[in-house]
């Protein structure tokens, strides 16, 4: 399985405004919390297969938005 990040950040309010910028075009994004850094991941969409991922990179990098895939 993969998911998507599409940001990460020391700072919450970065990965906030990141976050908010994902909603306003329409992406299910979440901001998740670790203990070491970068301390806050912006993740959009759930664990999906690689096609699926993929296909939402790019659909993201086309809306301007940085995107990497990462395993799980």
């Amino acid at each position: 399985m993969f998911r998507v990040q599409a940001g990460a950040f020391n700072v919450r309010q970065n990965a906030q405004a990141l976050f908010q910028r994902l909603r306003s075009h329409g992406y299910a994004a979440v901001i998740m919390e670790s203990d070491g850094p970068p301390r806050y991941r912006v993740w959009v969409g759930g664990e999906l297969d690689r096609s699926a991922a993929e296909r939402l990179v790019a659909a993201l990098r086309a809306d301007g938005f940085d995107a990497a895939l990462i395993a799980r």
